[in-house]
């Protein structure tokens, strides 16, 4: 526990209050679906990847960077290729992408055009359980450097989980958008901070050297390396958050690349390059001596480098403690519009139809009637209602399934990540496919890559001891999971061709 972290407090409220002004720049309480969850789709590429940015810029990103540069040193910086290298590859799909979300489909409603019904409702639960869990681990990475106090944790995570669902209900993806931008800056500056005072105060330059490749195993073995190879390729393609923040840029095709292309710039700048060099600063054995703090572990290792800093200036905690803050907020209020998204448009038996086509109207910018707008008015509430539900339930339970399972906070990033991976098979298939009527195949795809990867999740948590090429079942989950899924999808296809 830190000595003086009411500099920690200040700088967490102050980018609270900070984050509501911002947004509330927009106009407030927008009750257009395509301006609500869309941003009227004609945002510019340099927006709308800041979007992108925010969803990789996290605390648990950022930490998660830090580690792995402190572990393993540049070789840490090879993950974050791979996953900046997957923007590279979805801007080839651009065009097709532009093609199948044109009429305001979301991923799961293109899903079901091509797989039927049932695939695309099973697809919006996948990504609403996804979101929770990516969020969830977004709350409990974060709330970790504030206190290892169980109460005070719970009210950090309620805290932060209201204030970003008030203002991403209020505003929308707009609203987002200019409170992203904000909390982004402020979370370069606090971690470029972190880094220049670890080099220039504690001098450990002299110390960024390279790392065996044989330590990269303590990491968590083959199966960690490759699960996190597996989700950094894949994973954009079955996120439902890239596929919103695309469809709200304007309708140029060149302009989705040039998103994509600016995102993979930034991401890979923010947590990576950043990430890895603070690591590789603190791997002098002299600093981890100085914090005083004992043994370095994955979930304290940045509570070692607050330590440090704030022997320097407690005024840098406070602007330190407002940019991951940010890098909280940033990440998950994206989370929650798109759980508000998948309620409204996929799920909602009461208002699916309708979305579907009130967006189909709004992308051909067709005017609607009062009773029409009424309607639309009915949906963006029915949204902003889930969201705000999802938002202060959902981390709570997952908190709570933390503390009883005793998972490691990093652990949980292999079940949170493992969902999305489920719906890549079918992803692929409607992006390099122009026919519709693929309904005899594609849930049985989902549900069993799902099933496989909570099973190595179970096993994985019971069975601790038991490993594969040196990794627990748990870290093997999202391969699991993805190799399942296309084993199930590719089976389903070829006996529905031979008969």
């Amino acid at each position: 526990m830190l000595k003086n972290l009411d500099s920690l407090y200040i700088g967490f409220l102050l980018m609270l209050i900070a984050s509501i002004f911002v947004s509330s720049l927009i106009k407030r309480k927008t009750n257009n679906l395509s301006r609500y969850f869309y941003g009227d789709r004609n945002l510019k590429p340099n927006s709308v990847a800041q979007l992108f940015l925010s969803t990789a810029f996290s605390m648990n990103g950022m930490m998660y960077q830090i580690w792995l540069g402190y572990r393993i040193g540049w070789y840490g910086l090879l993950v974050q290729v791979v996953w900046c290298a997957c923007y590279i590859w979805m801007a080839k799909y651009s065009k097709r992408i532009q093609t199948l979300s044109k009429n305001g489909d979301t991923l799961h409603g293109i899903i079901a055009k091509y797989f039927g019904y049932k695939t695309g409702q099973i697809a919006a639960f996948i990504t609403i359980l996804s979101m929770i869990l990516q969020s969830s681990w977004e709350f409990i990475v974060g709330v970790s450097v504030f206190s290892d106090n169980v109460a005070i944790q719970t009210v950090f995570i309620f805290l932060i989980a209201i204030i970003g669902a008030f203002y991403t209900v209020m505003g929308g993806l707009r609203g987002n958008l200019y409170a992203n931008i904000f909390q982004n800056i402020v979370a370069m500056i606090g971690f470029s901070v972190v880094f220049i005072v670890l080099t220039c105060c504690f001098h450990p330059i002299h110390n960024f050297n390279t790392t065996s490749p044989k330590l990269i195993l303590e990491l968590g073995g083959i199966g960690a390396i490759i699960s996190n190879i597996v989700l950094s390729i894949f994973f954009q393609f079955g996120d439902m958050s890239a596929w919103q923040n695309l469809s709200s840029v304007n309708k140029d095709e060149t302009s989705r690349k040039r998103t994509l292309w600016i995102s993979a710039f930034w991401v890979l700048i923010f947590p990576g390059l950043i990430g890895t060099l603070i690591g590789l600063a603190f791997k002098d054995n002299s600093l981890s001596n100085l914090s005083g703090i004992g043994v370095i572990t994955s979930d304290n290792v940045f509570i070692h480098i607050l330590s440090l800093i704030r022997k320097i200036s407690p005024s840098l905690i406070l602007l330190i403690s407002a940019g991951f803050a940010g890098a909280m907020l940033s990440t998950i209020d994206g989370l929650f519009l798109v759980c508000g998204l998948a309620m409204v448009a996929d799920i909602s038996k009461k208002y699916k139809s309708y979305v579907k086509e009130a967006m189909h109207k709004e992308s051909l910018d067709d005017n609607t009637d009062f009773s029409q707008h009424e309607m639309e008015i009915s949906a963006v509430d029915y949204a902003r209602k889930w969201i705000m539900l999802l938002a202060v339930i959902s981390p709570l339970m997952i908190f709570a399934f933390i503390r009883i399972s005793g998972i490691s906070i990093f652990d949980l990033v292999y079940v949170a990540f493992l969902v999305p991976m489920t719906l890549i098979p079918v992803v692929f298939k409607l992006l390099s496919t122009k026919n519709e009527g693929l309904k005899s195949f594609g849930w049985q795809s989902i549900v069993s890559g799902f099933i496989a990867g909570i099973v190595f999740v179970i096993i994985g948590l019971v069975f601790k001891n038991f490993l594969i090429f040196g990794s627990n079942l748990l870290l093997w989950s999202p391969t699991a999971s993805l190799m399942v899924s296309f084993s199930f999808y590719y089976l389903f296809e070829r006996n529905t061709v031979n008969g």
